[in-house]
């Protein structure tokens, strides 16, 4: 009970830190109604460069987080606790499990982390707070100009799908539903 007792506290000062927003879902793309293609194609290449050279770091919340998931793999194995998942399974949304909680903290909602190694775990979070640095830049940026979030369906994603990413062709059919005069946030 002790032990169990050590791995909660670190994960109940992590559950009180704020989480951040992720990296942009492949489904949710930017629209501003009747914008031609070449201010469209402008703007993605001119928010995209603002993200070039960006000076960006580790979140403090996120190494206070690996640094309790630290702790809580130590204590386990000078312990003899169990902290690792049931394989298979991907629900990391809490329990009374203290390294379930702070793996949450750690990329909530998000992929697992299908590592035992801290360093592999470092790196993920490192890349996963990168991600949202740079996508927090660029959604200011063209929301900044005009833009607003909308939601691919699936045909629309079926479709986008088929086409080569970089591509021309795919540049074109996402203006088309960018520039649609009605379309939906």
């Amino acid at each position: 009970m002790r032990q169990f007792r050590l791995l909660l506290i670190p994960a109940t000062l992590l559950a009180a830190m704020p989480v951040q927003a992720g990296p942009k879902p492949a489904n949710i793309s930017w629209a501003k109604p009747a914008v031609s293609f070449d201010a469209y194609r402008q703007d993605t290449l001119e928010c995209a460069n603002q993200t070039y050279g960006l000076d960006v770091s580790m979140k403090p919340h996120t190494a206070s987080a690996l640094a309790a998931l630290n702790n809580a793999q130590l204590t386990a194995v000078v312990t003899g606790l169990n902290t690792g998942s049931q394989v298979g399974t991907q629900d990391y949304q809490g329990g009374a499990d203290g390294y379930r909680a702070v793996m949450n903290v750690v990329a909530p909602g998000r992929t697992l982390l299908r590592t035992s190694t801290y360093t592999e775990t470092f790196r993920h979070a490192a890349y996963r707070d990168v991600v949202d640095q740079l996508q927090s830049v660029l959604d200011y940026c063209l929301m900044s100009r005009g833009y607003h979030r909308f939601t691919l369906s699936r045909s629309e994603m079926a479709a986008l799908r088929r086409l080569p990413a970089g591509s021309e062709e795919r540049a074109r059919y996402l203006h088309t539903l960018a520039a649609a005069p009605s379309r939906p946030s």
